[in-house]
């Protein structure tokens, strides 16, 4: 619910949410449908039977059923800054993806925060100071330089020099361009390689292009343990980079015999 919590604050309001549940428990299921008419926009759950790791498949499905032509995807272990949607919004552009980074914040950090702090304001500079020191003095998290966000036009043309590309969790894109590659290949089966550098290297080679959003949209990435990792991804991966694929008969529109193989 922090999540929520945090786009509620946003300095731009005027968007939906649509949560991609990749087989929550009933547990959560209901406090999740509870909790969605508190909101000041619309909130909808996309859910389906828990059959291991199939974030791809139910990311698709949450593109199928959004109804606004701009799509930004955002993890559910992530807290937005409060310009994030603002960000991606005004900085949109036809045939591009936007992509921004993250900040890893230590376990200290993460089980320290509440929906108070979200609600009272306090993910602001007193939180990203918390974030440095933690850095400093405890060598906790990684990456908070990414949390300085930056105003200044002739500063970002000043900065902005390298493009490191999308990371799954901070990014958007216009619906039409995601859907002219088929969404995501649900074939990655685990949150290893592929899982969003696959959707960016098919992007690129049907002619769009990515743009950096570092210091203007930014996100805080919660302290957890980190998941196993699937080598057949990066098999999967190469093979489809060899073949130069951009659009993939695994995403929204299944080539079903193709599926089966």
């Amino acid at each position: 619910m922090l999540v929520l919590e945090a786009l509620r604050y946003q300095s731009m309001q005027e968007f939906e949410v649509i949560i991609a549940d990749d087989g929550s428990n009933d547990d959560a299921v209901r406090l999740v449908q509870e909790k969605t008419g508190d909101y000041p926009f619309p909130v909808r759950h996309v859910w389906h039977t828990d059959r291991g790791w199939r974030k791809n498949e139910i990311l698709n499905k949450a593109i199928l059923a959004s109804q606004t032509d701009y799509l930004v995807f955002i993890d559910g272990d992530c807290i937005p800054e409060k310009h994030f949607m603002e960000e991606h919004y005004l900085n949109r552009e036809v045939g591009a993806a936007l992509s921004g980074r993250r900040v890893n914040m230590g376990e200290h950090i993460t089980r320290s925060i509440d929906i108070e702090d979200i609600r009272r304001h306090r993910i602001g500079w007193q939180f990203k100071s918390r974030l440095f020191m933690a850095r400093l003095f405890r060598a906790e998290g990684s990456h908070v330089e990414n949390a300085i966000y930056i105003r200044s036009k002739w500063l970002r043309k000043k900065i902005y020099k390298e493009n490191k590309g999308i990371l799954g969790c901070n990014f958007s894109i216009h619906k039409k361009d995601i859907l002219s590659i088929n969404g995501f290949d649900e074939r990655y089966q685990s949150a290893f390689v592929g899982e969003d550098t696959d959707l960016e290297m098919r992007f690129l080679n049907a002619g769009g292009k990515t743009i950096s959003v570092k210091h203007k949209a930014i996100v805080f990435h919660c302290w957890h343990k980190r998941m196993v990792n699937d080598r057949r991804n990066l098999e999967i991966y190469n093979k489809s980079k060899e073949e130069g694929l951009s659009y993939t008969p695994f995403g929204i529109v299944k080539n079903t015999q193709e599926f089966k193989n």
